[in-house]
């Protein structure tokens, strides 16, 4: 583990002079290194920050957790720079920073997750005879979860069903089939796949129907009956044909999704630190224009999805070894 270097001394009369053994556990992930929990005391600290974490501490004697941003290699050799700019606050008995951006907070909570977290410490690599059935599970979960998150988050101004052009595609992606997997190491569908359309189009008529009833009901509470007229669930086909005619808007969806569940896999597979900005990359870019709109907290919502699961797994894996002990 790397070690922080104490910087400057504290000046004499300063508040925090009283404070210089206090002790705190620090969070501090990194390419170069990671502090997951480490104990130092107030003089321990980066002195870019040290002056304002010493002061939100206070005078108590309870331990205060630290929580520092993520920072790869490059921001690693200008850390002062980039502690002088961090936002600092404190809950409770820990202090963390707020993520200037959509991007810092994805970075932060996966860095955290595979640093700290049970479930993705013990996450299967490829190697592993369970990591196919893991990860697939995890991957139809995260299926769902996207084709509940972003119709609802389109749908979210009843004024979207007036473009039924743009509407249609989003309702046939949300009753569209999840990809259980064929044969190893498929996780999700594949957009560049001339089948993939028929595939997850199959048997989508009930799901459909269900969702049509939905947003005919809807728009009749809204007082809108000749839009709902267009919307009633016996025009399923039709939906479904005008979707497809010009399949370009439900393949985006689909790749856009593979994109992001491939991501979490592949970090999750390797749980590196210098995965973790890849990881982001990829993540933001997935979600960043979905159907037209920025849908990077829902990576969020996807990586503690992947946790429960991967919590499951280990409880589940921690009890078969407690029966076998």
């Amino acid at each position: 583990m790397e070690r922080l270097h104490a910087g400057n001394t504290i000046r004499p009369g300063n508040q925090m002079q009283t404070n210089l053994q206090k002790r705190f556990k620090l969070y501090w992930l990194r390419e170069t290194g990671c502090d997951a929990g480490t104990l130092l005391s107030a003089e321990g600290l980066e002195p870019a920050i040290r002056d304002r974490v010493v002061e939100m501490a206070g005078a108590g004697d309870e331990q205060i957790a630290l929580h520092l941003p993520f920072v790869d290699a490059r921001e690693w050799r200008r850390r002062a720079e980039v502690l002088r700019g961090a936002r600092l606050v404190r809950e409770g008995n820990k202090i963390s920073t707020i993520p200037v951006t959509a991007n810092a907070a994805i970075r932060d909570h996966a860095a955290f997750l595979c640093a700290t977290n049970t479930g993705w410490l013990h996450a299967p690599a490829e190697h592993q005879a369970i990591h196919y059935a893991t990860w697939r599970r995890i991957s139809i979960k995260l299926q769902k979860l996207l084709r509940d998150q972003i119709p609802n988050r389109y749908f979210a101004e009843i004024n979207q069903f007036e473009d039924r052009e743009a509407a249609y595609p989003l309702l046939v992606y949300q009753a569209s089939r999840v990809f259980h997997g064929m044969q190893r190491p498929e996780f999700t569908y594949d957009a560049a796949d001339p089948d993939t359309v028929a595939k997850a189009c199959r048997l989508v008529g009930r799901g459909l129907q269900d969702a049509l009833a939905q947003v005919e009901s809807r728009l009749n509470q809204a007082g809108n009956s000749q839009l709902a007229r267009r919307y009633s669930p016996v025009w399923h086909e039709d939906v479904r044909r005008a979707a497809l005619k010009s399949p370009a808007p439900f393949l985006d969806l689909l790749a856009k999704e593979a994109m992001l569940i491939q991501a979490i896999i592949s970090l999750g597979s390797s749980r590196k630190m210098t995965d973790v900005k890849p990881f982001a990359r990829i993540a933001v870019s997935a979600m960043r224009n979905v159907a037209g709109m920025d849908l990077r907290d829902v990576v969020l919502m996807a990586l503690d999805a992947a946790t429960a699961e991967l919590n499951a797994a280990a409880s589940a894996q921690n009890a078969c070894d407690a029966q076998a002990a």
